[in-house]
C-alpha cells in the first residue's frame, strides 16, 4: 500500500513497508529535506543517514528519524514511482489498521480495543518486523506450523517461499512446476537468474483466519519464513499493535477465502545461449 507523506511543505508518495527495517528516501526528496547531503557521502549509500523532521501523515505528526537514501534512478523508485519507503523505525511506534473495505490505513498511538476482537501474539525480529504463528496444510488434514512474515511492501499476488523455506515446505504444495529464470530485482537494482518454481498451497491459516488454494512462488525474502504479501489485506481487516506485540485479523467472509490467480506462462530468458 501507498500513503501520502507530508514533508517539508510538500506531499510525497511512500510505500508503507513492514518488511523494511528503516525508512528510505529517494535522493530527490533528500535534496529537499537536507540540501547538500550527498557531499557527506556516496549517493545511494544505505549506510548514510540524514535527519528527517516535520514528517506527517494525514495531519498526524510522525517522530523525527534518521532515514537512509537511495538514488532516485534506483529501480524501486524509478519503476514503481515511489518517493520513499516508510519502514519499521516509524511504523513500529503505532497500531496500524489496514481496512481495504474503507480504502484506509489508520495510525493509532494508543491501544485499539473493540468488542469481540480476538488478539493473537505477534513476534518481531530485531528490526521490529512482524511475524504470525501460522500453519501450512496439505488439504488432507495434515498441517505444519511455522512463522509467517507479513511484508506490506510486497505487492506480489502469491505467498513467497525462499529457497531455504522451500527445503522444508515444498512437499506441501500441489501443482508444483519447476523452471529456471529471472526471479526478481533487489532494492539495490541487481537481478538474478536461478531455479524457480510455483505451486498451490491447499490450506494456510493464522490466528482464526483460513485460506484455501493459495498460490505460492519462489522469490526473495529477507527472512527464512514464508512471506505473506499485502494481498492478505484484501480478504480481511488487519490490525497490527506493534507496541503491544499483538495482531488481529477479521476476515470479510466468515468462511475460508479462496485465493486464486490465473496460471500464466513464466517469463523466459537466454542463459549461455540456451532458452530457459
Amino acid at each position: 500500500p501507498w500513503v501520502d507523506v507530508e514533508l517539508s511543505g510538500s506531499t510525497y508518495s511512500f510505500v508503507l513497508d513492514t518488511g523494511a527495517k528503516f525508512t528510505v528516501l529517494s535522493s530527490g526528496v533528500a535534496d529537499v529535506v537536507s540540501p547538500g547531503w550527498d557531499k557527506r557521502g556516496r549517493r545511494s549509500d544505505l549506510s548514510l543517514r540524514i535527519r528527517v523532521r516535520n514528517m506527517s501523515i494525514g495531519g498526524k505528526q510522525l517522530p523525527a528519524i534518521k532515514a537512509a537514501v537511495l538514488d532516485g534512478d534506483n529501480f524501486t523508485f524509478r519503476c514503481v514511482g515511489a518517493d520513499g519507503i516508510l519502514g519499521m523505525d516509524v511504523l513500529g511506534k503505532y497500531t496500524l489498521v489496514f481496512d481495504y473495505n474503507e480504502n484506509a490505513i489508520s495510525f493509532y498511538d494508543k491501544k485499539v480495543d473493540e468488542d469481540g476482537l480476538l488478539w493473537w501474539q505477534m513476534a518481531t525480529d530485531n528490526g521490529g518486523r512482524p511475524f504470525f504463528k501460522g500453519r501450512l496444510g496439505t488439504g488432507d488434514g495434515q498441517s505444519e506450523e511455522t512463522y509467517l512474515f507479513f511484508d506490506s511492501g510486497n505487492g506480489r499476488d502469491a505467498v513467497i517461499f525462499t529457497e531455504k523455506v522451500a527445503e522444508s515446505y515444498l512437499h506441501v504444495l500441489d501443482s508444483l512446476e519447476h523452471a529456471t529464470g529471472f526471479s526478481g530485482i533487489n532494492i539495490d537494482g541487481t537481478g538474478s537468474a536461478r531455479p524457480i518454481y510455483r505451486g498451490v498451497l491447499p490450506d494456510l491459516g493464522f490466528g482464526d483466519a483460513g485460506f484455501l488454494n493459495i498460490p505460492v512462488r519462489e522469490g526473495h525474502a529477507p527472512v527464512p519464513y514464508p512471506l505473506l504479501p499485502a494481498r492478505i489485506t484484501l480478504f480481511g481487516r488487519l490490525l497490527l499493535d506493534f507496541p503491544g506485540k499483538r495482531y488481529a485479523y477479521i476476515p470479510y467472509e466468515l468462511k475460508a477465502s479462496s485465493w486464486s490467480i490465473p496460471r500464466q506462462r513464466v517469463q523466459t530468458m537466454i542463459e549461455n545461449g540456451r532458452i530457459v
